[in-house]
């Protein structure tokens, strides 16, 4: 079956070996011998489901596909195979991400940003992973057994913007419970006390609350007591929980104007 090239709107799924490297150290004839197997493995399913495979480089496949279900049913069966395969050298897994978009084509290789997302949203993952973009999350029609998971926005590297991030289980895939991989990006400009904040607990609690229901929330009291700590730490705990973070701009007294 020969796939046509899917233009459009794309679902490119992207692949990587993980641990690649090790194991070619470790083991090169079997690496040989078992990334064979995960190249029939990769390609049999990737054709079975017509998606168009533009790019590999080493252990890495680039794939088109014409729709988000056919990308995710062939990114799941990928993984199902290869668990269950029988490996003649170390046993192989890959990591997956798939990004969903417009993107330039020619002559079969195609360009443009979207490509890029895929592949850092790929390079979050680890081995036994699919993870998602929202945009093809929220595209996504799952059947049977699928079930998407929830894992939050992210930096990711080389992107200015946050992804929002999703991934494909299936109750015969084991739980990756390791944290993704993403850029630590300090999204505040908060200062760092010499102290530590104890207490106030309640308050903070009710702060957050009202963070959330309110777009203007004002600490009000008597001078010495704490306002400005304590709308620190509320803006401490909030930014770790929104993309763009918490930042603080400080209304000092004008004593001097100067004409």
């Amino acid at each position: 079956m020969v796939a046509t090239i899917p233009t459009g709107v794309i679902s490119f799924l992207f692949t990587d070996v993980e641990g690649s490297t090790r194991l070619w150290e470790t083991d090169p004839d079997g690496m040989a011998a078992s990334l064979a197997r995960h190249d029939e493995i990769m390609r049999s399913v990737i054709e079975a489901h017509r998606g168009h495979v533009f790019s590999t480089a080493g252990d890495a496949f680039a794939v088109a596909f014409g729709s988000v279900g056919a990308a995710i049913a062939a990114a799941t069966t990928i993984q199902l195979q290869l668990l269950g395969a029988d490996w003649p050298g170390p046993p192989i897994k890959i990591r997956m991400g798939i990004h969903t978009g417009m993107a330039q084509e020619r002559d079969g290789d195609y360009f443009g940003p979207v490509l890029n997302r895929a592949a850092r949203i790929m390079s979050a993952g680890h081995g036994g992973q699919i993870l998602l973009s929202s945009v093809t999350a929220d595209s996504s029609d799952l059947d049977g057994d699928l079930s998407l998971r929830d894992l939050g926005t992210h930096h990711l590297k080389d992107l200015d913007e946050p992804e929002h991030l999703f991934e494909i289980r299936h109750p015969d895939l084991p739980v990756v419970d390791r944290p993704i991989k993403t850029v630590d990006v300090r999204r505040h400009n908060l200062p760092d006390y010499l102290t530590s904040f104890v207490g106030r607990i309640k308050e903070l609690d009710e702060l957050a609350e009202l963070i959330d229901q309110h777009r203007l929330v004002a600490l009000t009291g008597v001078g010495g007591t704490g306002k400005t700590r304590l709308a620190v730490e509320a803006a401490r705990n909030a930014a770790s929980e929104r993309p763009d973070g918490a930042w603080l701009v400080e209304l000092a007294p004008v004593t001097k104007t100067a004409f």
